[in-house]
């Protein structure tokens, strides 16, 4: 059987620089790494079976990535299409994905500090933006671009419609405000032993003293442990309000 004729193989400077760029750089996928230098190695003529054997690979590897550069050039070096089951998720789609991730949620008025796989699967389901979609495609779609919405946050609107009440007792405290009344000066302990390390707060819960705290001249004042169990009742609700 006659020796298939190698086919000529011819460069330009851009050409020569970008295969050697290729060749030298250290992220360069091995594939493409391995096909530039087929062809630069083809180019200074050398045979396809000294190629194959220079590179521990087939002669019809050699022979394929030789072929297909002098028939279409560098796009020839690519990976062709394969057959496949057609995409469900259309291109519309993709782009709308692609949209919302890219604007910060407090921007589209959703109640989140960033973005997250079933977080905007669960928006472009709500808005009719697409059809059903996982948060794995979701994600697998933005790592093509890529886009990372989960690396940036925004203020968080909270979700809770009770919140300002929630808030407005920890608010009006540290404004020296107690159930509309203001607080004296003597009457600001308070906030120490609320906001006191772990072991006063321990301390005050194992004595269970009703300590009455005035202005120090014997006028009485807020009950203390009263006015901590309210509060750190008020607090333990708004600590489980969702983030």
């Amino acid at each position: 059987m006659p020796a298939l004729r190698a086919v000529p193989v011819t460069l330009t400077a851009a050409e020569r620089k970008t295969l050697r760029k290729r060749v030298r750089g250290a992220k360069t996928a091995w594939r493409d790494r391995q096909r530039a230098q087929i062809v630069l190695l083809a180019a200074r003529r050398w045979p396809t079976a000294a190629i194959a054997g220079r590179l521990s690979i087939a002669e019809d590897t050699a022979r394929k990535w030789r072929g297909r550069f002098a028939a279409r050039g560098l796009d020839g070096l690519a990976d062709a299409p394969r057959p496949g089951r057609p995409r469900r998720i259309s291109a519309a789609e993709r782009a709308a994905i692609c949209s919302l991730a890219c604007q910060l949620p407090a921007a589209t008025g959703v109640p989140l500090s960033r973005w997250t796989g079933p977080e905007l699967a669960a928006e472009l389901a709500s808005r009719g933006l697409t059809g059903p979609v996982s948060a794995s495609s979701i994600l697998r779609i933005l790592a093509e671009h890529p886009i990372k919405p989960w690396q940036y946050r925004s203020w968080i609107y909270p979700r809770d419609p009770d919140f300002a009440a929630k808030a407005k007792v920890i608010v009006d405290l540290y404004q020296g405000y107690y159930q509309g009344k203001r607080l004296r000066p003597g009457d600001r302990v308070i906030s120490d032993v609320i906001w006191g390390n772990e072991d006063q707060r321990r301390c005050c819960r194992r004595s269970g003293s009703r300590v009455r705290v005035g202005d120090g001249k014997g006028k009485s004042g807020i009950d203390e442990r009263s006015h901590r169990d309210e509060l750190c009742r008020r607090l333990s609700a708004w600590r489980r309000l969702p983030r």
